[in-house]
């Protein structure tokens, strides 16, 4: 994987902690609709794997939004709206 920045996996480490603190990131049905809120601002589903354990598909989502800034921005501004 090639991150922003090149941080490798100790920049999808860090960013998949800070995404820890985001409530609502927390529990697969909020989870589920955060990335739909996601693909309506990105016009196409984020390349986000779901799974059960909300840190497996946080480091998911930090991987997304590494690799692509239009992905970070979406869920930022997902983010903020809730």
């Amino acid at each position: 994987m090639t991150a922003i920045g090149g941080g490798g996996l100790g920049l999808v480490r860090e960013l998949a902690g800070a995404l820890a603190q985001c409530a609502s990131l927390q529990e697969r049905s909020s989870r589920t609709l955060c990335l739909r809120l996601m693909a309506k601002e990105l016009g196409a589903p984020p390349t986000v794997r779901e799974y059960d354990v909300a840190h497996y598909f946080l480091v998911e989502l930090a991987s997304a939004c590494l690799e692509s800034p239009r992905t970070m921005r979406a869920d930022c501004d997902v983010e903020v709206y809730r």
